[in-house]
């Protein structure tokens, strides 16, 4: 079992990280997600963030709710800017364009608007 989680190979680990995991995913527990974060902040060798996403499954990327797929995005551009502030607007803009895909996927699927309740 060990040798199957993630935080077993924390050590390895040199390269910033953010975990973003969703808190109902059932087939990466989030206890997964959150062994690595601990591993990773107690060895501190590199950045390390941990981004939770309550009432949300595995697929929150494709099927989530829109206010978190946007803010998954959201925090995906401000991690990549944080740590690699030369290259982060060349990602703002491929990120941009997975938001416009993304909105126009839900709108197809939903008659409201995917900010309707902000």
């Amino acid at each position: 079992y060990h040798k199957a989680s993630p935080a077993f190979y924390a050590k390895n680990i040199k390269t910033p990280l953010l975990i973003i995991h969703s808190e109902g995913d059932l087939r990466c527990p989030i206890a997964e997600g959150e062994m690595l974060f601990t591993a990773m902040k107690v060895l501190d060798q590199a950045p390390c963030e941990m981004v939770r996403f309550e009432g949300e499954f595995h697929g929150l990327p494709r099927g989530g709710k829109p206010r978190n797929r946007e803010e998954r995005l959201k925090r995906v551009v401000a991690w990549r800017r944080k740590i690699s502030p030369s290259t982060g607007m060349e990602y703002s803009l491929a990120v941009s364009l997975e938001l416009a895909r993304s909105w126009s996927a839900a709108s197809h699927r939903s008659s409201s608007s995917c900010l309707s309740s902000w």
